[in-house]
């Protein structure tokens, strides 16, 4: 299915002359699943710079003609490219051009859990998570083969492999960093 999905944005961008980035009703829609899907991210980035620059508002909606609420897709494309939370599985950076310097600060991913992280020179520095209700909760390892030490207020827990599995209380916080 990703494949699928991948092959129709590349499919409906094919076309110089008419661009889907560019189409009224695909602003909201477009950028998020090609996020979502994990399309190349420089020239997601590059595709949602242009369109935003011609289009954006100062409420950080897009104007298109008698459009509504859906023109506010510019934020959940931004959202996807920084943190995803789809399928039970946190990912940090999933389509953010990693040469790219990025931070973000609460951003609500599914479950109640608010995520604070920062890419610096390519390297993801930390990641805080504040627990809204008591879970389990599995991110990415994005530290790809280095371990992972996630500080408690009480203890530390050291996580080898893709996945950091933990068991949260509501309002704890936790300090996820690499141990290289």
């Amino acid at each position: 299915l990703r494949e699928i999905a991948l092959n129709s944005v590349e499919h409906y961008n094919s076309d110089p002359a008419n661009l889907a980035w560019d189409q009224m009703n695909n602003f909201p829609m477009l950028f998020p699943i090609a996020a979502r899907t994990g399309f190349d991210a420089e020239r997601l980035f590059q595709a949602f710079k242009t369109t935003t620059q011609r289009l954006m508002r100062p409420n950080c909606t897009a104007y298109h003609l008698g459009g509504g609420i859906e023109t506010s897709g510019s934020k959940e494309t931004i959202h996807s490219l920084l943190l995803q939370s789809h399928e039970g599985v946190l990912r940090l950076f999933p389509v953010w051009p990693k040469l790219r310097d990025a931070r973000f600060v609460n951003l609500r991913a599914i479950g109640g859990v608010l995520v604070s992280s920062e890419l610096r020179e390519g390297d993801v520095r930390y990641v805080q998570l504040y627990v809204e209700k008591s879970r389990e909760i599995i991110m990415q390892n994005p530290w790809d083969d280095h371990p992972a030490t996630v500080k408690y207020h009480d203890r530390e827990e050291l996580f080898h492999g893709d996945l950091v599995v933990l068991q949260v209380s509501v309002g704890e916080t936790l300090i996820v960093e690499s141990s290289m």
